[in-house]
């Protein structure tokens, strides 16, 4: 009877901490989905202030990247 009993404990407690794993899970997922929403408004309101200038040029540096450092390529290798 022990042993049954055991084993019953046993099982329920996984059960219980599967069921918490998946709740926290759940609510994680949506954090972030939200999380990701916000962080990328934010990211699209920062260069709609460059966009709103009437400076083209500032626009333009908005746009395209700065270029590679080539020179610390050889760095890398070491």
């Amino acid at each position: 009877m022990i042993i049954l009993t055991g084993l019953f404990g046993n099982v329920l407690m996984v059960n219980y901490l599967v069921a918490i794993l998946s709740k926290t899970y759940e609510e994680m997922l949506a954090y972030g989905s939200f999380l990701y929403k916000v962080k990328k408004f934010q990211y699209c309101q920062r260069y709609q202030v460059a966009f709103a200038q009437e400076n083209a040029a500032y626009s333009q540096l908005v746009i395209h990247p700065g270029p590679m450092a080539f020179l610390n390529f050889p760095i890398l290798l070491l």
